[in-house]
């Protein structure tokens, strides 16, 4: 097929939409169209299974109801693209470009392929290739995902409400943000997969396996979390033990953080006692603890990123593999700490607009007292230690690079 019978082709299609007698309903059924330019086309309703549409640009094309059967749509940008009802039972949608696409009630499920004829032939499962999908505030509202491999998509603030995830492969998947309440997320394999404020309110999460995945934040409302498997994963699985005055200002706090300060409210937690209080996995970084004591406290896996700590008690806290990157914690009390693995490196503070700016904020650990705290495998490259005190500190493994020692007491 050549370029003039493509126009053609698509010139009947825009007259078959339009109503006229001599339009013809487009199939481009097994095409080349690899690398194909077409931004707004009017492909409404367009027959394209089993096209090669790789590497093709299709942004804010219209393909409602399109038949996509088993077409190749690898690196294709289809951002802005309408893609309602479309078929999409296996495609091949390797890193596509679907920012800001409308995929809601899309039917992307595995489907029963035929090779072969007579005798010879034989069925066999396609599933859509998704892996590496770039989903970003896209809208997927009711949309069938069930058995698809979405392992390393990002649907970060996507629009998935009553979407159906079952048995789908998640492995990585970003889903910061995102929009997944009354979604059916039965069986799908989301280890390691970061929800980070996602709203899940209602969500079926039955067999689901949220294995080290990290739900800083995310909306768990009417979920029922003991029929899914959460072991390693990063979130406040105590929330509901703490006190209520000090659950709401943890749980406002990650609004805070994930809205960029547009819902919550900062947590000011000055003065405190939080002693012994289990805030495992929570998120208080650029919150107010100074001074606070949290004395014996769990916070394994907590972010203080660039949180006021200055004069806090931490003594006897477990604070392993936490980040206190870019912290005030000038003048803490941090005496027989579980600090192995905990960062305390620099942050590259961020413009207005999120991106790096350049300039980088050491974690301040002037004159604090670190007198036997185990710091093995701490990163402490570029911390600002002046005068404190080290006496009989674990070091072993620890990374100092470029770190400020002046006067400090070391072991």
């Amino acid at each position: 097929m050549n370029p003039k019978q493509l126009e053609e082709i698509l010139r009947r299609h825009e007259r078959f939409l339009a109503g006229h007698r001599d339009g013809t309903r487009a199939s481009l059924k097994s095409a080349n169209l690899a690398g194909w330019t077409r931004p707004y086309a009017k492909l409404s309703m367009v027959i394209l299974s089993g096209a090669n549409l790789s590497d093709a640009t299709l942004t804010s094309a219209d393909l409602r109801f399109a038949d996509l059967f088993a077409a190749n749509l690898d690196n294709a940008d289809l951002s802005s693209a309408n893609l309602y009802r479309a078929d999409l039972r296996a495609a091949q949608l390797r890193f596509a470009k679907l920012f800001m696409a409308d995929l809601r009630e899309a039917d992307l499920r595995p489907s029963i392929m035929h090779y072969g004829d007579g005798p010879t032939q034989q069925a066999a499962t396609a599933r859509s290739s998704t892996s590496g999908l770039r989903l970003d505030k896209m809208m997927v509202t009711r949309t069938s995902f069930a058995h698809a491999d979405l392992s390393q998509a990002r649907l970060n603030s996507a629009a998935a409400g009553g979407a159906d995830f079952a048995s789908a492969k998640m492995r990585g998947t970003d889903l910061t943000g995102a929009d997944l309440t009354e979604a059916n997320l039965a069986s799908a394999k989301l280890q390691g997969a970061n929800l980070t404020g996602a709203d899940l309110t209602g969500a079926t999460v039955k067999g689901a396996d949220f294995r080290g995945a990290v739900l800083r934040g995310a909306v768990l409302e009417r979920v029922d979390l003991s029929s899914a498997s959460f072991a390693g994963a990063i979130m406040m699985q105590n929330l509901g033990s703490l006190p209520p005055d000090i659950r709401s200002a943890l749980t406002g706090h990650e609004q805070w953080i994930v809205t960029s300060g547009r819902k919550g409210a900062r947590a000011r937690l000055a003065g405190r006692d939080l002693s012994l209080m289990d805030l495992s996995g929570a998120d208080l970084s650029g919150a107010d603890l100074g001074k606070a004591v949290l004395a014996g406290a769990r916070l394994a896996d907590c972010l203080f990123v660039l949180t006021g700590c200055a004069g806090a008690d931490f003594r006897g806290a477990s604070a392993i593999a936490t980040d206190f990157g870019g912290a005030d914690l000038s003048g803490a009390k941090l005496a027989g700490a579980k600090l192995s693995r905990a960062r305390f490196g620099s942050v590259d503070l961020k413009q207005p607009d999120g991106k790096p700016s350049g300039r980088l904020w050491p974690t301040n650990l002037s004159g604090a007292d670190l007198t036997d705290v185990d710091l093995s495998g701490a990163d402490l490259a570029g911390a600002k230690l002046v005068g404190a005190n080290l006496t009989g500190a674990n070091l072993s493994g620890a990374d100092l690079t470029g770190a400020d020692l002046t006067d400090a007491r070391m072991p």
